[in-house]
């Protein structure tokens, strides 16, 4: 055999070889990176079940987690919201904007501040948020409810929207039902059910323990559905959610304007008091549109504009995790 022959047949041999190795190198890297992966998704899927309380409370009052039903109830409740976590975590995120604001009016009336957590199961701190019944705003009025107890609800503003005067309106509430009942338990009840349908429940079963009554499901599981919120905003860190002080939504600093008149143009209003049409709408998510009329007889508009459009990181985020961004300084919803 001539000598270029063999040396093409070496030369194309050790090319094979070489490939051959190269092949199973990707494949062995790519089975290992498999495997890691597979090791990876194996540990997160063991999932661990959500430890209950010893003991709970709503309210000042507690919560029989002795009975089975009570405590199946709950941990239904906990495990479905802990483990839907991008929703839990914008919650977490949300309430904390709103939670001073909010429990200060409960105390300043004479309520138990738990029933925050009852916002938070009606509405999740969303201004937006909307049932197919037609409640609205925070506190999930229906209009006619909402006119009842002092709210403005019309074409042009929807107090529903307003975290501070719907908060004042559903304190009204829990101090009628709880005239009415007498317990805080029947009282969050009542706030899914109605006043009269969660009586007519109490009579007709002889039952005054909202924990011994047989409820349609949706009221049945909602103060366990509270309590579930309370638990994860408590102690989110217990539940699985790490939050830097850097990942909450810190109140907006902002500045009251009385107006007592119609205003023809928000968009020039908020020019001549330095800030944008959007600012106006982020703001004040309860006014509706464009423009406000005259306001009724001894009653006032009180706009809200930035104070400030600065949003600062609190210490305590690491360097990498650290933020600025628009959607840090105004939440919509």
């Amino acid at each position: 055999m001539k000598r270029p022959a063999i040396l093409q047949i070496l030369l194309t041999t050790i090319i094979a070889l070489v490939s051959y190795a190269a092949f199973k190198l990707l494949v062995m890297s790519y089975e290992d990176y498999r495997s890691q992966k597979y090791h990876h998704l194996s540990k997160r899927s063991v999932l661990v079940a959500p430890p209950l309380p010893d003991s709970l409370t709503f309210a000042g009052e507690p919560v029989p987690l002795d009975l089975f039903d009570v405590r199946e109830a709950l941990d239904h409740e906990l495990t479905f919201n802990r483990e839907n976590f991008a929703v839990t975590l914008l919650i977490i995120k949300r309430a904390h904007r709103y939670k001073k604001t909010m429990t200060d009016i409960l105390k300043e009336q004479g309520l138990p501040t738990d029933f925050f957590y009852l916002m938070i199961a009606e509405s999740a701190a969303r201004s937006a948020a909307t049932s197919p019944a037609g409640a609205k705003g925070y506190w999930q009025f229906l209009p006619e409810t909402a006119r009842e107890f002092g709210l403005q609800v019309d074409q042009y503003v929807d107090e529903r929207k307003d975290a501070v005067k719907s908060t004042y309106a559903a304190c009204k509430y829990l101090k009628r039902a709880y005239a009415r009942f007498n317990n805080w338990h029947i009282v969050a009840g009542s706030y899914n059910m109605g006043m009269a349908g969660i009586n007519e429940v109490i009579r007709f079963q002889g039952v005054n323990d909202y924990h011994h009554l047989h409820l349609n499901p949706e009221t049945g599981r909602y103060i366990y559905r509270i309590l579930a919120f309370k638990l994860l905003l408590e102690n989110p860190e217990k539940y699985g959610y790490k939050i830097y002080p850097g990942d909450l939504y810190e109140p907006i600093p902002s500045k009251s304007i009385v107006v007592n008149k119609a205003i023809p143009n928000l968009v020039t209003f908020a020019r001549e008091n330095g800030t944008t049409y959007k600012m106006i709408r982020l703001l004040n998510p309860w006014i509706l549109k464009s423009s406000l009329p005259q306001p009724a007889p001894n009653k006032a508009y009180v706009i809200q504009i930035p104070d400030s459009y600065t949003y600062k990181v609190k210490p305590g985020m690491p360097a990498e995790g650290a933020k600025e961004s628009a959607n840090d300084l105004i939440d919509t919803e």
